[in-house]
């Protein structure tokens, strides 16, 4: 009898739970269905009859502004003097008809996916491209519209690009390539394109180890080219011992500059004191130094005043730990700053200790092997 019970009630728990689940699910599929039936309402009342999708909305100025989202560089062509890219830019512009009031409408969000093929979609181009390999079909393309009429869509596509190459500073040199864009159809009294990035600065680094490695190549090179000129014999004439002891030296200043490099980046991101001798040896003065820092560190030190705090006891003990939280976080920022300047100071002497030394090895090498 017990058992038989027992069963009962567990089924009775089962089909509870099952009903419930599926009660659960029905309110899910409602919900979507309600939220794709909104979106439709909303859609259906926006791009009705009367929204032409090839005429411009509004004979104002209308401003396209581009964002370039990703830029990624295939290759680069010397001889024609072209480069060929990546890119994908966003370009965002106002729609003075494709606009709805939120309280007006049950759709409750602020953004809403539709095709860019429904819309009016200003034909911005690159005008000074060579050829343009589109990603992305424009059946296929979505654009985002707001409540307030703004439409952003992107333009993902590979292009060719003329870039006039300047060398006459070369291996200095600095190449700049242009990339021009827009409308096509109408002009600036009409469509008006505008950049929301005025310079793409790369990221700063040090450029020791290029210019080492652009010299390795060159003395490669030139090696290669003396070889056929060189007697072939079982030992090198002169000119080889020359360029091979050359090679060594800039890999040498390779090296050098790859380990300075990573120990300013080491350094930075951790704020490590230096060592004593290594400041008393490349920055001679190391008494001084010591001196400042111990000044710095008497001068930073804050005594709470008792007398601002007599009336205030309950907040007294408050105040002090505060005050000395501040305290201590101000001498571990301005320590932090301060070692950070002395191993700026410590690699920029080292950097410069390093070129003197290469280039006196330059010069023995060069006395040496001129007979």
């Amino acid at each position: 009898m017990g058992v038989t019970s027992c069963n009962s009630t567990l089924q009775m728990v089962i089909s509870l739970l099952f009903w419930q689940m599926l009660w659960v699910l029905q309110l899910l599929l409602v919900a979507a269905v309600v939220e794709d039936s909104n979106t439709e309402t909303l859609l259906k009342q926006l791009f009705n009859t009367t929204y032409d999708v090839d005429m411009k909305p509004s004979d104002d100025l209308t401003v396209v502004t581009i964002t370039p989202n990703t830029f990624i560089l295939l290759s680069m062509d010397q001889t024609q003097e072209t480069i060929q890219y990546s890119e994908e830019f966003l370009l965002k512009w106002f729609d003075p008809i494709l606009y709805w009031n939120k309280s007006e409408v049950a759709y409750d969000k602020d953004w809403v996916k539709i095709e860019a093929s429904k819309a009016w979609i200003p034909d911005v181009i690159i005008t000074n491209a060579i050829s343009i390999d589109e990603l992305l079909d424009k059946d296929l393309q979505m654009a985002d519209l707001h409540y307030d009429g703004i439409i952003r869509t992107s333009l993902p596509a590979v292009v060719s690009s003329p870039c006039p190459l300047k060398i006459e500073n070369f291996p200095y040199d600095v190449q700049k390539c242009n990339i021009s864009m827009g409308s096509w159809s109408f002009d600036r009294d009409f469509v008006a394109v505008n950049s929301s990035v005025e310079t793409l600065w790369p990221q700063k680094g040090r450029i020791e180890v290029e210019l080492c490695l652009n010299m390795f190549a060159a003395i490669s090179m030139m090696l290669q080219l003396v070889s056929d000129m060189m007697p072939k014999a079982s030992r090198l004439p002169l000119l080889g011992n020359y360029i091979i002891a050359e090679v060594f030296v800039v890999t040498a200043a390779t090296i050098a500059a790859i380990v300075i490099q990573q120990v300013h980046h080491h350094v930075h991101t951790s704020a490590i004191r230096p060592p004593n001798w290594l400041r008393c040896l490349v920055l001679c003065d190391c008494k001084q130094r010591l001196d400042s820092v111990s000044e710095a560190s008497t001068t930073s030190s804050v005594e709470v005043p008792e007398q601002t705090i007599q009336s205030f006891t309950i907040l007294k003990t408050s105040l002090h730990q505060t005050a000395i939280l501040v305290r201590d976080t101000l001498q571990r920022m301005s320590s932090v700053s301060e070692n950070q300047l002395l191993w700026l100071k410590i690699l920029d002497k080292t950097d410069l200790l390093c070129l003197v030394l290469f280039q006196i090895a330059n010069i023995v090498v060069t006395v040496v092997f001129w007979r």
